[in-house]
């Protein structure tokens, strides 16, 4: 999902996956999910490495090789819905639904 450059639009941009939590969590940095049902999201941008360097490189300070950094004022209060704070999740990169390519003008990256 990243790139080694140090544009706003990583690899995976544009692309859909299916996340679903693992039950896990970093101490310290969220808590467990509340419910572990499978998202859809489509990646809009890279992850803010400039700020969040922490998390935001591959493999990141804590051996992940992604993080999908959710955020409610673009999910209409979904990711507050769920239980989720920053859980661990299993991924995995899937076909784009029509309903996701017809917010493609959300993404920030365009191939």
């Amino acid at each position: 999902m990243f790139d080694q450059g140090s544009t706003w639009c990583g690899l995976g941009c544009g692309k859909c996956y299916q996340i679903t939590p693992t039950g896990g969590f970093i101490e310290g940095q969220g808590k467990a999910p509340t419910t572990a049902s499978s998202q859809l999201v489509l990646v809009t941008n890279l992850c803010p490495s400039q700020y969040n360097w922490q998390w935001c490189s591959s493999p990141n300070q804590y051996g992940y090789t992604a993080h999908f950094y959710l955020m409610d004022q673009n999910m209409d209060g979904i990711v507050t819905a769920l239980g989720w704070d920053n859980p661990e999740v299993y991924y995995q990169e899937i076909d784009c639904q029509e309903a996701q390519l017809e917010n493609w003008e959300q993404c920030e990256c365009y191939h």
